[in-house]
């Protein structure tokens, strides 16, 4: 019986919680797949959840012990063990991480910078695979740094979502 190879794209998992939309499922794996040719992210095993300002905040004290919402946060959760049921495949050395996106803060921010509320949500998924990829923001050097990168990709990612439509 011939076996059916599971596409790289099947290991992105979506949930909106809280739903931005503007971005499908069908985006965020896009634009999975071009930060793939940009950055190292084939080591990534990745979730996207979209939460309410509401859900980012409990999320927030209880993981950063900050009582405030925030944009985006990313949570590297490792590497699953191969022999549980639920598991990946043996051979599956990809460290499982999930990226919370706060839909309400992109729309609000989007408004006040004047840039279309899919472009917000974009750079805050490009910011949480650049923590999850090595990138800090910790320091004003490190910032620095890190928004060149990030507003790199943001028009690379921007322009190749807008020319396959």
């Amino acid at each position: 019986m011939p076996t059916t190879k599971r596409s790289e794209d099947a290991r992105i998992h979506v949930r909106f919680l809280s739903a931005p939309k503007v971005l499908t499922r069908r985006d965020i794996h896009k634009i999975f797949c071009l930060l793939k040719t940009k950055c190292p992210v084939r080591s990534l095993r990745p979730t996207f959840v979209f939460v309410s300002e509401r859900r980012m905040r409990r999320l927030n004290r209880r993981f950063r012990g900050r009582d405030r919402s925030t944009d985006v946060l990313a949570f590297d959760l490792g590497r699953p063990p191969a022999e549980s049921g639920r598991g990946p495949a043996a051979g599956d050395h990809r460290r499982c991480v999930d990226i919370v996106v706060c839909a309400d803060t992109a729309r609000r921010a989007a408004r006040r910078l004047g840039v279309p509320v899919k472009e917000e949500l974009v750079r805050y998924i490009v910011h949480g695979v650049l923590h999850l990829t090595g990138y800090d923001d910790a320091t004003s050097g490190s910032r620095r740094r890190m928004e060149r990168r990030q507003e790199a990709l943001v028009r690379f990612v921007m322009r190749r979502m807008t020319m396959t439509r």
